[in-house]
């Protein structure tokens, strides 16, 4: 399954379950529902609004069949995962999964959004301050994704500045200390220890 495809079914699935109102029932009805999980139709379309054209035609050759061959290829085997997750208890490498994915996909959304307002001046700008300035009237494209990238680190750090005082409720910093340093810990791998948050 490709990561691409976790992220926005584990943003839906995770924020599912809640009963929903005669007012959402009417004007967003549930288009997918699998177990406790439900997808609906606003979901559904920024979902295959986010697609790319070259995505859209692995799905089908009109409009009817990508929107079919989606729920049914792609939505409802991740749905019936993140079903499948709860059964067993969201176990910690579901939940690190999860949580893998959800950071990355605000990650990739920061880059998108910013590189779609890049404009070439911004481009040559940083190619002189970093590099030759005789490089700079080709393709700028090293320094498009040095850019992207760097703008969604400081957004990503910016975005946590902001939640971490409403958001992080409580870090023993006892318990922190009581963990061995690295080299005297023991080398398991994150998905294997117990119980993780």
């Amino acid at each position: 399954m490709r990561f691409r495809a976790f992220a926005p079914a584990a943003l839906l699935a995770f924020g599912s379950g809640e009963a929903s109102t005669a007012t959402d029932a009417d004007s967003d009805p549930v288009v997918v529902q699998v177990g406790t999980s439900t997808v609906r139709q606003n979901e559904l379309r920024h979902l295959l609004g986010r697609m790319h054209e070259f995505e859209r035609e692995t799905y089908g050759k009109t409009a009817a069949e990508v929107r079919r061959g989606f729920v049914q290829t792609r939505l409802v085997p991740e749905l019936l995962y993140v079903e499948e997750a709860r059964r067993r208890g969201e176990g910690p490498a579901a939940r690190a999964a999860v949580r893998a994915a959800l950071g990355q996909a605000l990650k990739a959304d920061l880059e998108r959004e910013y590189e779609a307002k890049l404009s070439r001046e911004e481009l040559v700008a940083h190619c002189r301050r970093t590099s030759d300035p005789k490089s700079c009237d080709g393709d700028l494209f090293g320094h498009r994704v040095v850019m992207r990238r760097e703008h969604s680190a400081k957004e990503m750090d910016r975005i946590a500045g902001e939640l971490r005082p409403r958001e992080v409720h409580q870090v023993d910093l006892g318990l922190l200390e009581q963990i061995p340093p690295a080299s005297d810990a023991p080398a398991t791998a994150p998905s294997a220890r117990p119980d993780q948050p």
